[in-house]
Order: structure tokens, then sequence, then C-alpha cells
């Protein structure tokens, strides 16, 4: 009697451990981004040349940047910017700020909705630290970014003609 007991109990707890219940819940939350030209190809570059002291250049509506939103969790657009002195090397770099000075630059971003012809008055104006410029993105709602660019005041300082102002925008999930 006792082993039919034994072999009671083992089979009532392999009852038991069939009968229970597991939930696995898996939350796939990514944030991604893709920075693009207009037409959907890859975002290279944009370069403004034949500047004066003091200048001001600005993308056109055909020239701007299409942040691909490919996050599925709502996000916040952040930018910053600096004189890369890894890709050339400038004797003097010029540090980003705003308004523009004797050796500094000033680099705006203005970011839109949709594809339009930008305004100046919309920049949100950048330096070498980073920015917030927008927040509370829906997931994969994409947003169109047009860069502009002060140069310095100082005609000495600028005299070096080779600068690359390294734009950095990035989302970060809310």
């Amino acid at each position: 009697m006792r082993k039919w007991g034994y072999i009671l109990l083992g089979v009532f707890s392999i009852l038991l451990a069939q009968e229970a219940n597991f939930v696995i819940q898996v939350n796939v939350e990514f944030v991604g981004m893709e920075l693009k030209q207009l037409d959907g190809s890859e975002y290279a570059v944009w370069i403004t040349d034949t500047l004066n002291p003091g200048d001001t250049a600005g993308m056109d509506s055909a020239g701007g940047i299409w942040i691909d939103n490919q996050s599925n969790v709502g996000v916040n657009v952040f930018a910053l910017a600096h004189d890369d002195t890894v890709f050339c090397a400038p004797n003097s770099p010029w540090d980003v700020d705003f308004p523009a000075g004797e050796d500094t630059c000033a680099v705006g971003l203005a970011e839109y909705s949709a594809p339009r012809t930008p305004s100046i008055s919309d920049a949100v104006w950048l330096d070498e630290t980073i920015a917030g410029i927008e927040t509370g993105i829906a997931p994969g709602e994409d947003r169109f970014g047009y860069i502009y660019f002060v140069a310095p005041t100082d005609s000495a300082t600028y005299a070096e003609r080779q600068h690359r102002i390294k734009v950095v925008i990035g989302v970060a999930a809310e």
C-alpha cells in the first residue's frame, strides 16, 4: 500500500508540473533612423563654398535631409555640430556657437514634418553639446531638416579655406 502511495504521489506531482501555466511576454521596442536625401538615396554631404566672412548659407527646399524615423516607439530628435578636426585639420578650429563671431561659426537646423521651403527663423541653433530639436514624435513619423551655416566674421581667421563642420542628428526614445 505504501508503494502505491509513492507512485500516486509521483504521478500527482507530474500532473501538477504539467498543469502549471507559463506566460512569456516579449516587448520588441526599437529606436532607429536613417538620414536620406529627399529622393530616398543615402545622405552624404552638403557642400557650400565661396563664402565671405559673415556670410550665411542655407539649404533650399530641394536639398533637405529626410530623417527617416524607423522607430516603433515615440522619439525625440537631437543634434549637435562641431568642426571636424580629424577629416580636415585646420590651424584654428572654429567653435560652433550662436551668433557667429570672429572665430566661431553658427549652425542651425530647421526641422519640419514635410518637405518645404525652409525659413532661417525656424532654425534651432546648435553648439558642440547635444541640443533638443523636437520631442514627442510618434512612432514612424518622419522629419525633414534643413541646415543653415553662418561663417566666422574675422577674415584673418576665416582665411583658412578648408573646414568641415560635422552635424550629428539623432533620435532617442522618449
